[in-house]
This record gives structure tokens, C-alpha cells and sequence, in this order.
């Protein structure tokens, strides 16, 4: 063949099989486990991307195929977690369950997960500078909330729990209870108190709602200073 004689030219490289759904969940949640891990230990902020692709034992590059920016990943984080906090329906299919489910979340469940407890202290500056962010608490806020008004709506009508006092709403009820069991933690680290404990502030505001029958459900003593109403 002479130098100038046409050359053949070079096979196109053969496609890229796709990726399984098999390997895609595996590597986004290996993505969002590195990231967890450094959130926790450092906190969201000072944290970078190549770290967590290090972390995750994937270059940077490859990261950023699954995930645009750590943004996105604090976002899948938060979808995580406010699945995790749902509270599962046949839990609460009947009063007298929902009724001991509530009282555990309250009292007794460790507050915040401690896989995700660097949401409570880096969560409420993002939701100031990430709209997508702040939309999406809010969208968990409501629907969490509003199921467990719900739910407490079917305990008061089982005679488990007494209404809380007019102006008090039912919802202001289940937003106290959010409220505690989501900002005791920051709140105690913040005036350094180790005394302040979510679980118990969850069965103070609980436990004056309950009647006789519902402290009975949850084996609890009876109410020496209060007859039953329920």
C-alpha cells in the first residue's frame, strides 16, 4: 500500500452498554452514603464534592453524572430523611397502635436519626439560600403534619386523648410536638445544656392530653389528681 492510497479508517467504538438499574441505585446510594458520613463528621457546608467523590472511591467527573452539584445531593439527602421520619400506616390503623406509635415517636425514639442529625444543625441557614430546598421542607412539613393531625384526630375521637384547649388547635398541638422533636438538639448544643432532651419535652406536651384510657393503653400510671373523662 502506498503512502497515499486511502487508509482504511479506524472501527467506531462499540456503544456503551446501558447501565442497569442494579448499578445506578448502587452508585447513588454509595454517593449519598459518602456524603452522609462527611456531613456528619464536618457538617454540610465545609464539605466539597471531591471529597465526597473520594470518599465514595469515584473520580469527580463521575460524580457529577449522578449528581450536579452538592446541592442536589443535600437534596436527596433531605428526601431520604423525610422518608425515613414518615410514619408508617400500619402502625397507626387503629387507635390504640397509633396512640402507643405516637407516644414512642414522641418519648422514646432517639431524636433526631442519627445518621441524618447534621440536618438539624445546618438545615434552617440552607432553606434561607436553596429555594428547591426550602420547597421541599416545606412540602415534607405539610404532609407529615397533616397526617399526623389526622392521626390524632382519630385517638381524640377514640377517647384516648382529650382535645387540646380552645384557642389551641389540634394542629398546633402536632407543630409543637414537630417543633421540639426537630430543634432540641441544635438548641441544647447551642447554650450547651446537656438537661435539654426532645423526648422528654415530646411527653410534656403529651401526656396533660391523655385520659385515663389512654394512659392505660400505654401502661402508665393513672392520673391520681384527674377521674376518667374519657
Amino acid at each position: 500500500m502506498t503512502d497515499d492510497a486511502p487508509r482504511p479508517s479506524a472501527a467506531p467504538d462499540p456503544p456503551r452498554p446501558p447501565r442497569s438499574p442494579q448499578r445506578t441505585a448502587r452508585r447513588r446510594t454509595e454517593i449519598l452514603d459518602a456524603a452522609r458520613h462527611l456531613f456528619a463528621q464536618h457538617g454540610i457546608d465545609p464539605v466539597t464534592t471531591n471529597q465526597i467523590a473520594a470518599r465514595a472511591g469515584i473520580s469527580p467527573g463521575n460524580l457529577y453524572y449522578w449528581f450536579r452539584s452538592k446541592a442536589e445531593i443535600v437534596r436527596a439527602l433531605f428526601d431520604d430523611w423525610s422518608e425515613r421520619m414518615r410514619i408508617p400506616a400500619e402502625q397507626v390503623g387503629e387507635p390504640a397502635g397509633a396512640l402507643r406509635t405516637l407516644w414512642d415517636r414522641a418519648t422514646q425514639t432517639q431524636q433526631p436519626d442519627p445518621a441524618y442529625a447534621f440536618f438539624l444543625r445546618d438545615l434552617f441557614p440552607l432553606l434561607h439560600t436553596d429555594p428547591a430546598l426550602a420547597e421541599a421542607y416545606r412540602r415534607s412539613y405539610t404532609a407529615r403534619r397533616d397526617e399526623l393531625v389526622g392521626i390524632v384526630e382519630r385517638i381524640i375521637d377514640a377517647g384516648l386523648l382529650r382535645p387540646p384547649a380552645a384557642p389551641t388547635t389540634i394542629r398546633d398541638l402536632v407543630s409543637m410536638l414537630w417543633l421540639v422533636s426537630e430543634t432540641a438538639q441544635p438548641f441544647a448544643e447551642a447554650v450547651d445544656d446537656a438537661r435539654v432532651d426532645s423526648q422528654r419535652y415530646g411527653r410534656a406536651i403529651i401526656e396533660p392530653h391523655l385520659t385515663e384510657t389512654g394512659r392505660r393503653t400505654l401502661h402508665l400510671p393513672a392520673n391520681a389528681d384527674d377521674g376518667d373523662r374519657a
